[in-house]
């Protein structure tokens, strides 16, 4: 829980004061984008209640593939994780259980982007295929369980330019998957994005 505040912290402080303090970098359009993100999450349904496992850190790979000045075609790898320890006492003495939930989500999808200046408004929308993992540790023993699913994400935010190569993206995101468990969520998450080949 503490690692999923800092990260919270860390996006709320970006996204108050970068735009502020960045400067206007010229804006030149490049065909390659390769993103790496961090952030937050928090399970929408039901099926997560009073589980320890409603909060979790969110982690994303993704690449993007500019058609033109407005349009990119897409690839995305996200990962929403969470974890718990429960005592199982049923057998007369406590046992404690490492839990761990992981939501991951890899799919197609198309961004539309919005001006040329420093700061770039962003929506985005994906097909999704979902795996579900369940794992549970005691001791040297382990058992885990997966389940698949089709699912979608649609997300929005701001391309921050920190350089002609480098660029900072704030993002909200909406992702949906019920493989097993409905694990919907709505997260927030901040990157850093690296732009590469010019597009003409």
């Amino acid at each position: 829980m503490r690692s999923n505040r800092l990260i919270a912290a860390v996006i709320l402080v970006a996204a108050t004061t970068l735009p502020a303090r960045v400067h206007a970098a010229p804006y030149e359009p490049m065909r390659n984008h390769i993103t790496l993100g961090l952030g937050v999450a928090r399970h929408l349904s039901d099926d997560f209640e009073d589980s320890g496992l409603e909060t979790g850190g969110l982690g994303q790979l993704s690449y993007r593939y500019s058609l033109n000045r407005s349009w990119d075609l897409c690839i995305d790898g996200r990962s929403l994780m969470s974890g718990d320890e429960i005592t199982d006492d049923t057998g007369g003495f406590p046992i404690e259980v490492d839990v761990t939930h992981d939501a991951s989500y890899f799919g197609p999808g198309v961004r539309w982007s919005s001006g040329e200046g420093s700061v770039r408004p962003y929506l985005q929308a994906n097909v999704f295929f979902v795996t579900e993992t369940l794992r549970y540790d005691f001791g040297d023993i382990s058992t885990d369980a997966d389940e698949d699913g089709a699912g979608f994400g649609l997300m929005g935010g701001a391309d921050i330019r920190l350089s002609r190569l480098l660029s900072l993206p704030l993002e909200v995101s909406y992702l949906y998957g019920k493989p097993e468990n409905d694990v919907s969520s709505l997260g927030m998450s901040v990157g850093l994005t690296f732009n590469f080949t010019p597009l003409r």
